[in-house]
């Protein structure tokens, strides 16, 4: 990629360029001593790689998988503009985790949102888990977060700030959310939130050329996106548009994508209310 879309016509363009097919070479049933991945032609991915014949790699295009969480989750949002970008098909399941809490867990022993359910059954947890094995199963020409140094640290100090800057807001959030308005403690909130500023400050300043990491779109774009967006919602009166120009910038981008279009939350699911589950939940 040498620049950013300049238009939807652009943006999808972009998210096509990144769709490729994975498979696994036929060595790769029983013992072998390599793996071999296909993204425009054979490459080696690890060594001494054992693989049984029952299990199913999948593949961008040819899955059943399904995604636990709802969109507005920011977390289950950076794994569903992912697997759209990468073009991996998925079913969606939009748990509200605080009122179907024995659900979730049946995903997620924690009870955390989002859950990915491969096609062979595996349930994966954790958005950071997921989009690592993303990355895996479309190989190095693909991966959102880069496979190889000096690249992936590039990205990764990038993600690990966003999602900072986000935990802290969630906080936030939950002080407001799940305490009686007599109970809510203000200074605990403006700490967190002055450590999102920190971060978001941080993430303004990186120079974009075009992108966050460079000229590759990866990972730190979405996330990125993800959490400006999710500060804009949720603190409008201290993360106005305009506070941070070049992530308004960034976000602007990042939104005519397809991939981010077609995760946009339903009106149903966004009125879904966070309550703390009684004994009768």
């Amino acid at each position: 990629m040498t620049g950013p879309p300049q238009s939807r016509q652009d943006a999808r363009h972009l998210e096509r360029s990144s769709r490729c097919s994975v498979k696994v070479s036929d060595r790769a049933c029983g013992i072998t001593n390599s793996r071999v991945a296909s993204c425009g032609g054979r490459r080696k991915v690890d060594r001494a790689f054992i693989c049984s014949c029952d299990r199913r790699i999948p593949s961008p295009g040819k899955t059943s998988m399904l995604l636990v969480g709802r969109y507005t989750s920011p977390f289950s949002r950076r794994v569903a503009v992912s697997l759209r970008y990468l073009g991996f098909e998925y079913e969606h399941k939009a748990i509200n985790a605080w009122s179907n809490l024995a659900e979730m867990r049946s995903y997620n022993p924690v009870g955390r949102v989002p859950a990915l359910v491969l096609d062979n059954g595996e349930v994966l947890f954790d958005s950071n888990a997921i989009l690592d094995y993303l990355d895996f199963m479309v190989g190095p020409e693909k991966a959102l977060t880069p496979l190889e140094e000096p690249a992936r640290h590039g990205v990764m100090r990038i993600i690990v700030c966003a999602m900072g800057a986000l935990e802290k807001m969630v906080h936030s959030v939950y002080e407001v959310t799940m305490h009686p308005k007599e109970k809510v403690h203000d200074p605990w909130i403006d700490h967190n939130l002055s450590q999102t500023e920190l971060g978001l400050d941080w993430l303004d300043q990186i120079g974009q050329t075009p992108w966050m990491a460079g000229e590759r779109f990866t990972q730190a774009d979405i996330t990125t996106t993800i959490v400006a967006q999710f500060a804009l919602a949720r603190f409008p009166e201290r993360f106005a548009p305009g506070t941070y120009p070049n992530l308004d910038s960034l976000s602007a981008r990042v939104m005519e994508l397809p991939a981010w279009q077609e995760t946009v939350p339903a009106p149903d699911e966004a009125k879904l209310k966070v309550s703390i589950p009684t004994e009768e939940d």
